[in-house]
């Protein structure tokens, strides 16, 4: 296919012509209870046999993290 073809300029115009019709709604994102995923992750570790455990967090994540195991 020529891009002289091309109807829909990038994924961006495909999903403006393809979603017009539907309402977007603003979404909330929220942090899990650090507590809770310290806790998913010792079980894990407990249930795995593992010594040790790897996290990943973001740095607000990460602060929390570090004020409770400290």
């Amino acid at each position: 296919m020529n891009t002289s073809e091309q109807s829909i300029s990038s994924l961006t115009g495909f999903n403006m012509q393809a979603r017009d019709d539907i309402v977007v709604t603003k979404d909330t994102v929220g942090y899990l209870p650090t507590a809770m995923c310290l806790t998913q992750a010792l079980m894990i570790q407990n249930t795995l046999d593992l010594d040790d455990i790897v996290c990943v967090f973001d740095q607000a994540l990460y602060a929390k993290t570090a004020e409770i195991t400290w």
